[in-house]
């Protein structure tokens, strides 16, 4: 039987924002409807896109770094701040493509769904942007303060946002590469403990087979590439997401996953899973979301990050993600 292999994608630099910026009013894309957020900031660096090419940072013609806020980019991935102070970075992004492009970032603390504040302006659950043909945007972020203890910070940034369509090559082409992660540590008043009660492998079905290496998502229990779905409002939409580990070492792992780019519940209300694997381990949790949207077209899709409540370096700071599945809500 093949070996269905998920691509994962390896983020590397991060930031140090700086705080302040007009409130500016959002803009509307007019192809697709999509409301804008301005980025022209009050708090700045000098520009990133001709400097700080580093290894790993490219992914499908895209930069990703992240810097202080003197402009010099973070090397380590993992920060210490005291107590009751908020982190305040600069995400850089580099559309080094030909064409402009529109993403949405947001923002996980501890694999759950936080607001964050992008310059002066209020705090949101996400800042939706379009940067031009080969430009870079350098956005300020802050998060606010944390409780003591270790946290794992993940900014997830979505290509094509504003792309609300069924066709099935346009998913096929941005299978495993529809999603972008910035990924470190948060030290708070230099306590490492843990504050989560993790517990692992409580959910799904489990099976000993070398089938798949990261996530799946399918419609069926079963390995079927999954493109789009139709549904009704008011109903709800049942599907199997799958984790594997086929690799020679045991793999710990959290499971979250997102419909609209909003984080949804699992089983018992659980907002994230988390798995310990052996090799030659899959683990099948079937999933059941309430469909209550607009008619129209909507994004699902599961991430699986690996190592979770460690402090993140280089080499433990990898992400993957199943395809982005259509799901077309009608009346």
């Amino acid at each position: 039987m093949g070996h269905y292999r998920l691509v994962y994608i390896l983020v590397i630099p991060m930031l140090l924002l700086s705080t302040g910026c007009t409130k500016d009013k959002k803009q509307t894309n007019n192809s697709s409807g999509i409301s804008l957020d301005s980025t022209t900031f009050k708090s700045t660096i000098e520009s990133t896109l001709n400097r700080d090419k580093l290894p790993f940072t490219k992914s499908g013609g895209i930069n990703l770094g992240i810097y202080n806020l003197n402009g010099e980019i973070e090397k380590d991935f993992n920060f210490n701040i005291e107590a009751n102070q908020s982190l305040k970075k600069f995400i850089s992004l580099g559309n080094l493509i030909k064409t402009e492009r529109v993403y949405k970032m947001f923002l996980l603390v501890d694999y759950k769904q936080n607001k964050f504040k992008v310059d002066d302006r209020e705090l949101a659950k996400d800042f939706t942007f379009k940067v031009g043909a080969g430009e870079a945007v350098e956005i300020p972020i802050e998060i606010p303060p944390l409780p003591k203890g270790l946290h794992d910070i993940t900014f997830v940034i979505a290509k094509f946002p504003d792309k609300k369509i069924l066709d099935e090559e346009f998913r096929k082409q941005t299978d495993s590469s529809n999603l972008l992660f910035v990924r470190f540590s948060i030290v708070v008043g230099g306590d490492e403990h843990v504050n989560n009660q993790v517990k692992f492998n409580s959910y799904g079905e489990k099976k000993t087979e070398d089938i798949l290496d990261g996530v799946f998502i399918a419609k069926e229990n079963n390995y079927k590439r999954w493109l789009t779905q139709e549904v009704t409002n008011e109903k709800k939409l049942n599907f199997y997401t799958k984790v594997g580990n086929n690799s020679n070492t045991r793999k710990q792992y959290a499971l979250v996953q997102f419909f609209d780019w909003k984080q949804m519940k699992f089983i018992d209300n659980k907002d994230v899973l988390f798995y310990d694997l052996e090799p030659n381990t899959v683990y099948t949790v079937k999933s059941q979301i309430p469909i209550n949207k607009e008619k129209g077209v909507y994004d699902l899709t599961p991430i699986l990050i690996h190592n979770p409540f460690q402090k993140v370096t280089a080499y433990n700071q990898q992400i993957d993600t199943a395809i982005r599945v259509g799901v077309n809500v009608e009346d």
